[in-house]
């Protein structure tokens, strides 16, 4: 093998179905158009994805999670495959959305609470056999662009929080964390929570541009990619996001019907 082709980042495209993306292993349970790699996500459990330890930098999870029955098995053999630091890119839709559940393929609804449970520090009750641990950096809360621009962040967050169907789709960042933390609750790091006013078509209306980086951002500011001119607001809630940048994983664009 080349040292080019040993340094080269492995970045996997998981449950890409018909979003093939140029540069990732693209990996779907069926063998469509495009796919690299075959592998059914729902039995991690017992049939590990046919990747090395320590071998991915990147992975890209696009409303996949809420298809997954098992996603702690799933979540757990992406850790045995991430390399320390590899990013994990989750968007799923909002647990207050009809989108979560209208589907019937659906298997349970998120929030922006749910991804610290992906992480060790959550589990300082009990232990229910999880072994992975992915730090949330950040979670995007992709609201309509006139929503955001009428209200401040704190009285919309306030609003997400209490009422339905504010949110489009959320967008999480993680990192694995290696070895794995301790299960001690001090250790547990909330995510930065932001908000970006996107336009209002549908999330399946919006396509991966792989040639814009920083999905959360890669500036001082950790903006995120949303419509020209619209609001990109963020509030870090944690002293690890606060001092630290978010990575450069693939953008959203936003497009017209």
């Amino acid at each position: 093998m080349s040292t080019s082709a040993a340094s080269a980042p492995l970045r996997l495209n998981l449950g890409c179905g018909r979003n093939v993306l140029a540069g990732w292993v693209n990996l779907d349970w069926k063998a469509l158009p495009g796919v690299d790699v075959v592998a059914d996500l729902g039995r991690c459990a017992d049939a590990p994805l046919p990747f090395a330890d320590d071998a991915a930098d990147e992975f890209l999870l696009s409303h996949v999670l809420e298809h997954v029955d098992d996603t702690l098995a799933l979540m757990q053999e992406l850790h045995r495959i991430a390399r320390a630091g590899a990013r994990a890119w989750i968007r799923v839709p909002h647990g207050g959305s009809d989108d979560a559940w209208e589907d019937p393929t659906h298997r349970r609804a998120y929030f922006p609470g749910s991804f610290g449970y992906f992480s060790q520090p959550y589990y300082w009750r009990a232990d229910y056999g999880y072994r992975g641990d992915w730090q949330p950096r950040a979670v995007a809360l992709h609201v309509p662009a006139a929503l955001a621009a009428a209200h401040g962040e704190a009285a919309l967050l306030e609003r997400i929080r209490g009422e339905r169907n504010l949110v489009v789709e959320m967008v999480a960042e993680l990192e694995a964390v290696k070895p794995p933390r301790a299960p001690l609750r001090e250790l547990q790091v909330p995510p930065a929570i932001r908000i970006v006013g996107v336009s209002e078509d549908p999330p399946a209306a919006r396509s991966l541009d792989p040639a814009r980086r920083g999905l959360i951002g890669d500036g001082p500011d950790d903006r995120l990619p949303g419509v020209a001119g619209a609001p990109q607001r963020g509030r870090s809630e944690d002293d690890l996001a606060a001092r630290s940048r978010p990575g450069d994983g693939p953008a959203f664009r936003e497009t017209s019907a």
